[in-house]
């Protein structure tokens, strides 16, 4: 299939919830935050918040969601593991017109998430982690999907992490190498 943009980035499943300003202070969460945390604090704080809703996210995986409901053809590559997370995370791609081309992971890290507390007056704090996002390698990157788009949308922030810009670097060379 041709996509008129594919997108490279971190796929982390955000966790919606609403919550008071009692509930961000009695958590020493400061409205309007960001914070990465590891997998031992995002499932602790997981098992203290009320009904939430989960979405696929991510920088590049919200554009791409945006795109999609603008009427163009995209996909997306991005790391997530064969877990309840993931499975949820790819079939919400799907449901939003993006084709997720990636395979979930059998082993390595959970896939990742955000907590995404908003408050009454909308704003959002969050706690990030990132996961199997954070593991997305050089082998990952599909040059068939590369070859069947007019443009590689590269997300940001996977220049943070060694083994992603790796990634990046690897579909900046094929979509060199294609003419994308």
């Amino acid at each position: 299939m041709k996509y008129d943009c594919l997108f490279v980035g971190n796929a982390i499943v955000d966790i919606l919830v609403d919550v008071s300003f009692e509930f961000m202070n009695d958590q020493g969460i400061e409205p309007g935050s960001w914070r990465p945390v590891e997998k031992e604090e995002i499932e602790k704080l997981q098992s203290i918040i009320p009904e939430n809703k989960v979405a696929s996210g991510g920088s590049a995986a919200n554009s791409a969601v945006g795109f999609s409901f603008l009427g163009g053809s995209s996909a997306f590559i991005g790391r997530v593991k064969n877990d309840a997370l993931g499975t949820e995370y790819i079939k919400d791609m799907d449901d939003a017109g993006v084709k997720f081309t990636s395979n979930p992971s059998k082993t390595g890290l959970d896939t990742g998430r955000c907590l995404v507390y908003v408050t009454p007056d909308a704003q959002r704090s969050m706690r990030t982690y990132l996961g199997a996002a954070s593991q997305l390698s050089p082998d990952e990157i599909d040059e068939e999907s590369i070859v069947n788009s007019s443009i590689v949308y590269l997300e940001g922030y996977l220049w943070d992490e060694d083994l992603a810009k790796s990634s990046c670097k690897k579909a900046l060379e094929l979509a060199k190498k294609n003419n994308v």
